[in-house]
């Protein structure tokens, strides 16, 4: 029977200790394999190994093989990409494409799948995990737990036969990690190899068939160690607990700190009514993409609100006064700004509000029961998942603020950390602390919260205490908390549509063919009569070309702002070399111009996608599809930029800023960039690694060529319109001259 062989595997990244090491153990096809263990000892690692990532993409030091015995051949060989599917930790770093469909047909396209079954394979796969409904949609526009449902779309679509998951449902509710479950036990039936690492044991030990698990040193636990650990003897009681609450004992007088009053944030939230009481823990509620983490960047003064009224303290703000808010965000690298975790420990100590509710000897034991301080010199960013959750989480909760927020705090985290997290947690509420809770854990909410928030698309769904939120079933199911009728999954896997695969009108290149001669005639001409011509034949093209009329002013706006400030710039030229008969004509000139330019250059992308016209160029003209391939990534880092700067920008804000010191706020408000800078730097840097990874994980580069599911030929209507826009374009030029 097929089998793959872990035979005595070592890493060793560049002045760190092997780890794992002497690893040794075997998957058999048919079986659902767990890896296990706690945070940091070098299960990430391990599996990127077998997914080939390590040593030939990843640099490091290796010990052992692994291999895969091949029953059609009854050989033993070395794993290739062509044998694996890997999902990875992080579902940010993959993101390749602008399209949630795409993004799964690219994975197929990479392996030479035949475009007439890529279809079908996407749509089911996104069937599989829920997504179908949001096929068209941009992946950036998902929430954190969708974009994990994304990745794992893109490793089923291949059916490989040896599959990888890395703490798979670490971002998904209760819902989605039970529908994944059944997922993987059914796809156990059809002889695949799967190996899966995760930490929440009650929700898979009754089901796999195989465990094994890497100790703190990375080596592997004695059989002895295996069942006693199964047994639940190691398993803290929060992962136990089935519904009870007692209530923590309060030191402080209760009263309101933080009231949200129909509050309501443009296509994110709308009517949002609660309120943050002071010493009290409240947990916020919902399916993956209910506006959770929607709240928290509201709070965090990432965004702001267009209605309804935000309170504090009684008196009305337009945000959070500063100082106030400390936030563990969704991703922990948000919250880095120094090169080593030794560096990072010494400003969270020195950015340590003293009047907060913990002593600095508090936040110093709580270093050192997470392990923190023993990993010195290590790039903050070179920790595991777990290491870096739990290194974001000593950051927010030794900042000492008045509120705390804590987004999905036992993601990625093993029983030991979520156990000191949820101490320390009692600790600061007992104190006084308020605190918001975003989770998908139950146990965890259960346990902790006093009150409760459900959301459900952007709105409240349910809000009150947690003893009546415990005997309320509906709620949990309708929040995924439960699992129950998932309402998304239920419609054919047939209704997931695309309009990319309907055969297009024009090939993608003809409008940039456009574009350019319209620019073309725009940089030779200066009569403003052309030049107003053109402009408005490009600005009725982009009415043509988009649908939504708010997304054609925004443009046109935008174009007309660009105009006017280069026409201004143009005039102010004129002006200062002594001219002012010919100002209001050359700064006409000098705007209409910029104008067109803009205007032909947003009209093109609005006809047409990059991806489409990248593709176009692969398919009719003889470019390497891995030079279109690598141009649409430097896109995606660029969009993840984008993504992230708010977040970025915001944790740099908050860890700056402290109650009362307007002036010293005001600076870091003015030298905010500056602060930003390296983090963003290398948080790019970092993506641009994973997402080289991700590409090649998916088989990027394995084959000289690959399949399309869309076609794009150039025909003779094609020829005939670039012929034509080309002759309009010298023939003006000539006429022109």
């Amino acid at each position: 029977m097929r089998h793959i062989d872990v035979e005595h595997v070592g890493i060793r990244y560049a002045g760190q200790q092997w780890q794992p090491y002497d690893v040794s153990f075997r998957v058999t096809a048919g079986t659902v394999h767990l890896l296990t263990g706690p945070s940091g000892s070098g299960k990430s690692s391990l599996m990127r190994m077998i997914a080939g990532l390590i040593p030939e993409h990843v640099f490091a030091d290796c010990a052992g093989r692994v291999v895969i015995f091949d029953d059609a051949t009854n050989e033993t060989r070395p794993l290739t990409f062509g044998d694996v599917a890997y999902v990875g930790q992080d579902p940010d770093s993959q993101v390749t494409c602008r399209r949630v469909v795409d993004e799964v047909a690219a994975t197929l396209e990479f392996h030479q799948v035949p475009a007439h079954e890529i279809d079908d394979r996407v749509s089911h796969a996104l069937h599989s995990v829920g997504l179908h409904d949001v096929a068209n949609h941009n992946p950036w526009n998902l929430s954190g737990g969708q974009r994990q449902r994304l990745a794992i779309a893109c490793a089923l679509a291949r059916n490989a036969s040896v599959l990888l998951l890395d703490e798979p449902t670490a971002n998904l509710d209760v819902a989605g990690r039970t529908e994944l479950h059944d997922l993987i036990r059914s796809l156990r039936s059809q002889e695949r190899i799967i190996l899966m690492v995760d930490h929440n044991l009650h929700d898979v030990v009754d089901w796999v068939d195989t465990v094994s698990i890497i100790t703190e040193d990375g080596v592997m636990a004695t059989d002895a160690v295996i069942q006693e650990t199964l047994s639940g003897a190691k398993i803290p009681a929060i992962s136990q607990n089935t519904g009870s609450h007692s209530p923590q004992p309060q030191s402080v007088p209760a009263g309101i700190g933080l009231a949200l009053k129909n509050i309501a944030v443009r296509h994110r939230l709308q009517n949002i009514t609660f309120d943050l009481q002071k010493g009290k823990i409240t947990a916020l509620i919902g399916r993956n993409g209910a506006g959770k983490t929607s709240i928290m960047c509201l709070l965090a003064g990432q965004c702001k609100y267009n209605v309804g009224q935000l309170v504090e303290d009684g008196n009305k703000v337009h945000r959070v006064s500063d100082g106030a808010v400390a936030w563990s965000s969704q991703n922990p690298e948000h919250q880095f700004s120094r090169l080593t975790v030794r560096e990072e420990l010494a400003i969270g100590l020195a950015h340590m509000d003293p009047q907060g509710v913990l002593t600095t000897a508090d936040i110093e034991k709580l270093r050192d029961d997470l392990g923190l301080a023993r990993l010195g010199e290590k790039s903050p960013y070179m920790l595991s998942g777990g290491q870096k959750r739990l290194l974001g989480l000593w950051l927010a909760i030794a900042a000492n603020r008045k509120y705390l927020l804590l987004d999905e705090p036992t993601a990625h985290l093993d029983e030991v950390g979520i156990s000191i997290i949820t101490s320390i947690i009692r600790k600061i509420s007992a104190a006084g602390g308020t605190i918001l809770l975003v989770s998908h854990d139950l146990a965890l909410i259960t346990s902790l919260a006093n009150h409760v928030v459900a959301l459900e698309d952007g709105e409240i769904l349910w809000d009150g205490l947690v003893e009546d939120f415990i005997n309320n079933n509906d709620v949990k199911v309708q929040t995924g908390l439960l699992p129950g009728v998932d309402e998304t999954t239920k419609s054919p896997a047939s209704s997931t549509t695309n309009e990319r695969n309907q055969t297009p009108r024009y090939n993608p290149l003809v409008p940039p063919i456009y574009a350019l001669s319209a620019i073309t005639i725009a940089l030779i001409t200066s009569s403003p009569g052309v030049l107003g011509a053109m402009l408005l034949i490009c600005l009725a093209s982009l009415v043509y070309f988009d649908s939504s009329l708010r997304n054609v002013a925004m443009k046109t706006e935008a174009i007309a702002i660009i105009g006017i400030v280069f026409g201004l710039l143009g005039g102010r030229g004129t002006l200062y070399n002594g001219g002012t008969a010919d100002l209001f004509t050359h700064a006409l000139q000098h705007g209409l111009l910029m104008a067109t330019i803009c205007a032909a250059s947003v009209a093109a992308f609005t006809a047409t996608r990059i991806e489409d016209s990248l593709d176009s160029l692969s398919q009719n003209f003889p470019i390497p599809y891995t030079w279109c391939t690598v141009a649409l990534t430097g896109s995606s880092i660029s969009t993840y930029i984008a993504y992230d700067l708010p977040a970025v920008a915001s944790a740099a804000r908050l860890r700056s800023v402290y109650p009362g010191r307007t002036l010293h706020n005001f600076w870091v408000r003015l030298t905010l960039p500056i602060r930003y800078a390296l983090p963003l730097y290398i948080s790019a840097i970092r993506y641009g690694g994973r997402l080289s990874e991700t590409l090649i994980s998916r088989g990027f580069g394995l084959y000289p060529r690959r399949t399309y599911r869309t076609l794009f030929p150039w025909r003779l209507g094609d020829t005939v319109a670039s012929v034509i826009a080309v002759i309009i374009a010298l023939a003006l030029t000539v006429a022109i001259h």
